[in-house]
């Protein structure tokens, strides 16, 4: 089993647009604590990289299928290149550093459109998603992940339905859960702003939603936004309209 101590988290990008600065120092949590043994926490985990002897970097995945787990593309990317399948492992349902499954990549699949790229402006977040095959199936129900039309993605930020879970650099092997977020059209159609989560480390988080009475992805971390003195403004969000019909296609799915 992979050790989960954590050498280095992997941030949120920055944008070019606006002065920004991951939060330092101190203990800082921005949502409650959750409980990874239920569901749909118990889907959600980390995704680790290990580059190196003694290099990891750590992000937030989701199980949206048995071997299939959803996550950022920049996560599966250390030093600018893409790891090697065997050195991404994913972790369910952290629970103070004891996993409740693990499995290694076998395939990685990342959005054709993505660019590893220094500077990045909130448009891009809508190629920053990528999707781990397994080795290894999880025993764990999947979330769903729902492409939202306009009308719907209107109807749902008027709600009080939208919440973000994850493992950020303030509480890395426990989940954080933010509720009541507030969510606003993007740069374009494949992005969408955000006021959740915002650490290192919740790269890849998924923004959900209750639609028909049951959570469903409609989004996942990808950047964000802080101010010259290190205070969270807003997160850049790569809308689920950009990987739902991947998802559907690598999981069989018509």
């Amino acid at each position: 089993m992979l050790a989960v101590g954590v050498a280095a988290l992997t941030p949120f990008h920055g944008s070019a647009q606006t002065a920004e600065r991951p939060i330092e120092g101190g203990v800082v949590h921005f949502g409650e604590i959750g409980d990874p043994a239920k569901w749909p926490l118990s889907a959600i985990g980390t995704v680790q990289g290990i580059w190196g002897i003694a290099k990891m970097q750590q992000c937030t995945g989701t199980l949206v299928g048995p071997k299939l787990v959803l996550t950022a593309a920049h996560c599966v990317y250390m030093e600018g290149k893409l790891l090697p399948p065997d050195h991404v492992h994913f972790l369910s349902g952290l629970n103070r550093g004891v996993p409740g499954a693990h499995s290694v990549a076998a395939r990685l699949d990342v959005a054709p459109n993505y660019a590893r790229v220094e500077h990045l402006f909130d448009s891009d977040a809508a190629n920053d998603w990528a999707l781990i095959t397994l080795a290894d199936a999880i025993p764990v129900k999947p979330i769903a992940v729902r492409a939202l039309d306009p009308a719907a993605f209107r109807a749902v930020a008027a709600s009080s339905a939208v919440m973000q879970a994850g493992y950020g650099k303030d509480r890395p092997y426990l989940p954080s859960v933010r509720r009541n977020c507030a969510i606003k059209p993007g740069a374009n159609d494949g992005t969408f702003t955000f006021e959740c989560l915002l650490n290192l480390g919740y790269s890849g988080s998924p923004i959900l939603a209750d639609v028909a009475g049951a959570p469903v992805i409609i989004g996942i971390g990808s950047m964000g936004h802080f101010s010259a003195d290190g205070r969270p403004l807003m997160g850049v969000a790569c809308s689920s309209t950009q990987f739902a019909a991947r998802v559907r296609k690598l999981l069989g799915v018509r």
